[in-house]
């Protein structure tokens, strides 16, 4: 069977105690923000799994290979995420899937768990008319970027983790000139709060 040239790359931060998910930590304690992590992360690649693209798992700290393929098994592929800030980890996605003949990639995060195989089907068919693909979450950045190559400047001078970083990821896309499709809007899991508006969407329902 014939691989498909649409590469789905889900980001992925090993399941370490204390080191995922550490602003919900703060608020419900380190063990279950994990419980939680683990359990969106599954789902979410469950999700991703579905939509008939190859998945890759892009994981950090670079030697948690072993750790990832035992958490999450042998039916996607996985590689360490590149060094730098977000948006030159992403960057060297798009520039490395390309490069071994991707026709369409998609980036998503393991914490936005209302992402369906719609989202990725959507995120794939924009790409006929549109040069990136965005997906916006509520807190002002993106959960999921799509594209058929690299475009650079997307990813550089970006104030990552705040409520401006989609506004200026857009303003990026404008001075390029490029052609972008925007997805419905999503929140991410980052507060118990959050977590909760999922509790009857997502086991294990939060206490």
């Amino acid at each position: 069977m014939t691989e498909s040239r649409d590469h789905i790359v889900i980001f992925v931060r090993a399941p370490v105690l204390g080191q995922v998910k550490t602003r919900l930590a703060s608020e419900t304690g380190a063990a279950r923000a994990l419980e939680i992590y683990r359990t969106m992360t599954e789902h979410v690649l469950t999700v991703v799994r579905s939509a008939g693209a190859q998945v890759i798992v892009s994981y950090t700290p670079a030697d948690a290979g072993p750790l990832m393929r035992a958490w999450l098994g042998d039916e996607v592929g996985y590689e360490p995420q590149a060094d730098g800030d977000l948006g030159a980890r992403m960057a060297a996605v798009f520039a490395s899937r390309s490069a071994i003949g991707a026709d369409r990639v998609v980036i998503v995060g393991s914490d936005c768990p209302t992402i369906t195989q719609e989202t990725i089907t959507t995120a794939l068919t924009a790409l006929d008319g549109a040069d990136v693909v965005f997906g916006p979450a509520l807190d002002g950045g993106y959960y999921l970027v799509a594209a058929r190559t690299l475009h650079a400047g997307l990813f550089r001078a970006v104030p990552w983790s705040s409520t401006r970083t989609l506004e200026v990821s857009l303003a990026r896309a404008q001075e390029a000139g490029l052609r972008v499709a925007l997805l419905p809007p999503m929140r991410d899991i980052d507060t118990i709060d959050d977590w909760r508006a999922y509790g009857e969407r997502l086991p294990p329902n939060p206490s």
